[in-house]
């Protein structure tokens, strides 16, 4: 699952997705048939074991950037990762997804590798009535329809 770069909050933690309004693990934990209690209060390391165990792994679009606040629009002089050996250190990469419009911008850049992954990659949800990205730190209410690339997702893992 590629995000466009980690925010100011999961920077400060080393931990994707660490702000503590952020939607991303309430929305992949219901998926995966978890409660909003067992996600929200499980430990960062918890999450990626959940994560690892269904075959899920987090990566970004980006290797490094500029950045003031944690905004995707306020992104600047991003310098892309090297997708070409992602396949390479991943070689049971089943299927890319992405977190986020800033992340999808540069789907055909994944897909355009010399070995290609076997199955093609999709935009998670980012908008339900209004509301932004799933990764991005806001009300709890705005993420309880998660949306069909998710359930691919899950189907893939």
């Amino acid at each position: 699952m590629l995000g466009s770069f980690p925010g100011g909050a999961s920077l400060a933690a080393g931990q994707y997705y660490a702000h503590p309004r952020n939607g991303f693990w309430p929305v992949v934990g219901a998926i995966f048939g978890l409660t909003l209690e067992n996600i929200t209060t499980a430990s960062y390391q918890n999450r990626c074991a959940w994560l690892q165990n269904w075959r899920i792994g987090l990566w970004d679009v980006y290797a490094h950037c500029e950045r003031q606040g944690s905004l995707d629009s306020a992104i600047r002089n991003a310098v892309l990762n090297d997708f070409a050996s992602l396949k390479h250190r991943c070689p049971q990469l089943a299927a890319v997804a992405h977190n986020g419009a800033e992340s999808f911008r540069h789907a055909r850049a994944v897909q355009a590798v010399k070995a290609r992954f076997p199955s093609g990659g999709g935009r998670l949800p980012s908008r339900a009535r209004g509301a932004g990205r799933s990764g991005r730190a806001r009300a709890p209410s705005a993420f309880h329809q998660p949306g069909q690339c998710f359930l691919e997702l899950r189907a893939k893992a």
